[in-house]
Order: structure tokens, then sequence, then C-alpha cells
């Protein structure tokens, strides 16, 4: 039903002109783009439909100065407490006004992908000079604690000159009624239920439990059983460490992990895998010497981790994994 589901996301996607390959760019990490949320203090804003008013501006930004590819989410930061939110707006709330605070009930985030520097800094200031209910953006590149509350809905996901958005069975798409066209963006629907499933970028909201589902899943979609990839067992062998350090030796290095022997290295990822999600789930064909040899073919899995650099700021790197259903496995194939 899984793979019959993609096949038939993949052709909504190609009536619209669009490959289900060239989206990768918007959901699954990449570690020379960013992620980040834009604050909205939506008591600034006299109009109940506050996230419409604020998407009449971040949609035409998104059109001048955004990626071409980004998953588009939007939604009401909910359940932090004061203490929190004050702390997090003082350590990472990048603004070109004074200092701001106020209860995470007031904010509203709108969160996008794939975004180059120079993409986040022109975003950041067209925000700032064209609508005063914009208070700065917090960088979701890695994990901060006030991520918990971004529990946000995907608005869609733009590609090119198009946005595509969840259709519900005998309606049209763009569901919440977004200004898209009135920006040169055209809404395309994808069956909602087919989606979620396929189109959905998840923010890591560095949750353990949501995190274990989310694996579970997703490894079930390899073949497995529902398991998380936390309780799979992870393989390295020497082999695999040598060409680690050969390839990946600088990222190692980076993440303080060169010089590590593999039951080490092992115990240190595997640590920070229970509590991420997982990515770029594919299949690929096994080769010997040129050749296709089905022998070494291999369901294929990554995740993301995170590790202090020497100055103790923190680095994300992402992890190739291949796993065997059948064993519930998973072995490091790539560190970078």
């Amino acid at each position: 039903m899984l793979f019959g589901g993609y096949l038939s996301v993949e052709s909504q996607l190609e009536a619209g002109g669009i490959k289900y390959g060239s989206l990768k760019g918007a959901l699954v990490p990449n570690n020379s783009r960013y992620e980040a949320a834009f604050m909205f203090d939506r008591t600034r804003i006299a109009n109940d439909s506050y996230g419409l008013h604020v998407a009449r501006q971040w949609i035409p930004a998104l059109m001048q100065h955004g990626p071409v590819k980004t998953a588009l989410s939007a939604g009401d930061l909910i359940g932090l407490s004061s203490d929190l939110i004050s702390q997090q707006l003082d350590e990472h709330l990048v603004h070109s006004r004074p200092s701001y605070q106020a209860p995470s009930h007031h904010f509203y985030v709108v969160h996008m992908t794939n975004l180059s520097k120079h993409q986040l800094e022109k975003l950041d200031l067209s925000l700032s000079e064209s609508l005063n209910a914009y208070v700065g953006y917090i960088g979701t590149t890695i994990w901060k604690p006030v991520m918990a509350g971004m529990l946000l809905p995907q608005v869609g996901l733009r590609a090119g000159e198009k946005v595509i958005t969840e259709q519900i069975e005998g309606e049209g798409p763009n569901p919440a009624g977004y200004p898209f066209e009135e920006y040169g963006l055209r809404p395309m629907g994808v069956d909602d239920i087919l989606y979620a499933t396929y189109l959905d970028h998840r923010l890591d909201n560095g949750v353990p439990e949501w995190a274990a589902q989310d694996s579970g899943f997703g490894l079930t979609v390899l073949g497995g059983d529902q398991q998380p990839a936390a309780t799979s067992e992870l393989l390295i062998d020497d082999g695999r460490v040598r060409h680690l350090h050969e390839k990946h030796g600088h990222s190692l290095n980076r993440a303080q992990l060169d010089g590590l022997d593999r039951e080490v290295l092992a115990a240190e990822i595997q640590g920070k895998i229970a509590r991420g999600l997982v990515y770029d789930l594919r299949f690929r064909l096994g080769t010997r010497n040129g050749k296709l040899a089905p022998e070494n073919d291999a369901m294929m899995y990554s995740v993301q981790v995170e590790f202090p650099k020497s100055d103790g700021t923190i680095r994300r790197y992402q992890v190739g994994l291949k796993y065997r259903a059948d064993l519930h496995t998973s072995e490091i194939t790539t560190f970078y």
C-alpha cells in the first residue's frame, strides 16, 4: 500500500509538471541550508484573522526573496512557560529591533526550510520593514527547546510558481484559503492522506516519544515492524570505521569523535539517534565491479545528530544508515 501510495503521489505531481525527487531539498535537512521560524506578535494585529493578515506579508516576501523549493508551515506557538520563552528569546531571537519579550501564547510562527543565508537575511529585512507585528526569527537548523512549542501544520510546499497543498476529495486545493494566487503562486492539490505521508515536512521538535513514533513508521516503510530506530542495534565494523575516518574524518574531528573505537563511536551516535526523526527513506540498487548485484541491494535512511565542536557551539551532522528489517539492525555508512 505504501509503495502504491508513492506511485500515486508521483503521478499526481507529474500531472502538474513536478518531479517528486525535485522536492528533496524542501523536505530533507541539508547541512548547507538553513531552516527558520519567523515570529510574529499576534496581539499587535487588530484582526482576528491574524494568520491571513501575516500571510499577505510573508507570501510576497517569499516570492521575492525566498527559496524556490521550500516547505511552509504556520501556526501558534503553544505550551511553553513564560520563563522558558523569555530565556529562549534572549538567547536565540535574531531581530533588528529592540529586545522583545512576550508570553508564548502571543506568538504566531511561519516556518520555512531550504534557505540560504542570503535568503534568510533578505526575508528578515523584508518582514521587519512591512509588518510591525514581526519581531524577528529563530534559527531551527539546530534544535532548541523553543521548538517543542512549534507544532505547526504545513501550509504547503513551494515548487517554483506552484504551491502543493493537501486536497480533500471533492474539494479544491489550498483548503485553508491562503492568498497564494494574489502573489503569483498557483495551488495544486494532492490527496490529503497521501500528502500527510509523503509531502509533509516534519520539524524535529526534540520530543523522544514523537521521534520513536516517527522512526517506527519510517522503518516500517523499509520493511520493519513498527519498532523505532532507538531499538535498532547499531552496527559499525572495523572496515567501516576506517572508511569513515578516510572519507568523513573532518566531520568526525569537528564532532570530537575522531579516535574513538568502534564500540564507543557507535554508542555516541546511538544516543543521539534516539531523539531524532528519520529522513530520506530510499532503496539503493546494489553493485559489484560496476555491475548490478542484487545481494548488495540496501534499504537506507538518514538521521540528524548534533555534537558540540571544540568551541562549545553545536553542529548538525547527517548519518546515513543501511537497514536490515529481518534483524532490525542499522549499519552506519556515512557521517558528514
